[in-house]
């Protein structure tokens, strides 16, 4: 810096861009980076302002033990026009949500939970979605498929269930549901051991195929 003794404000700035020593002179270049206000009038004064090494790098913090992730929705991460993708917090596990229809999907794969029945009659629960039930009894049984107004599955919901007892489990829809792929409503497993898939494809129409034996 060189300045005015006299008048602080009249100042020029510069920086020291290189450094030649010749082994008879030392040269030094600047750069002009600013200039005060001032006028020059009086005695100047030469400053430079040294900077001097780094110093060492203090030690690493402690780290907290580990602890399980809660994941909390914070908000919709898109606008909420139709079609577009929200990211929710559904049970704990991060999801997706499409705004034409408010329904949910995963945003990774998950395996799916396994609702091991052993009574003789069961509805189907939200918690089943995208999950296996099995049933598992000697005697006969029923899986009922409940209204959308009992139970609101999202539509594209999709529920595998197994007969693994002796007793012929029989999938029933309830009054007001429509279950398509059999007559009358209700089917009968084709033994022990099979399988049958469910699809929601209306508020209150589903999708059946699979091991069906006796059709009602």
């Amino acid at each position: 810096m060189i300045l005015d003794e006299s008048d602080p404000t009249a100042y020029a700035l510069y920086t020291i861009s290189s450094n030649t020593d010749n082994g008879t002179d030392r040269t030094i270049g600047v750069t002009f980076n600013a200039v005060g206000s001032g006028s020059f009038s009086g005695d100047v004064v030469v400053a430079f302002s040294v900077k001097g090494d780094t110093g060492a790098t203090g030690a690493t913090g402690s780290v907290s033990s580990a602890t399980a992730l809660t994941l909390t929705e914070q908000g919709a991460i898109t606008s909420t026009a139709a079609n577009e993708i929200d990211l929710v917090n559904v049970s704990n596990e991060l999801q997706w949500r499409l705004e034409s229809d408010g329904s949910t999907r995963s945003a990774a794969y998950k395996d799916p939970d396994i609702n091991a029945q052993t009574g003789t009659t069961y509805t189907l629960a939200l918690s089943d979605r995208y999950g296996v039930v099995t049933m598992n009894n000697a005697s006969a049984n029923t899986v009922t498929i409940p209204t959308n107004a009992s139970v609101a599955f999202p539509i594209g919901t999709m529920i595998e269930l197994w007969q693994i007892g002796a007793g012929a489990t029989t999938y029933d829809a309830d009054v007001g549901v429509t279950l398509n792929g059999v007559s009358g409503g209700a089917a009968t497993s084709s033994g022990a051991y099979s399988a049958v898939s469910l699809r929601k494809i209306g508020t209150d129409s589903w999708l059946i195929a699979g091991g069906i034996g006796n059709v009602a």
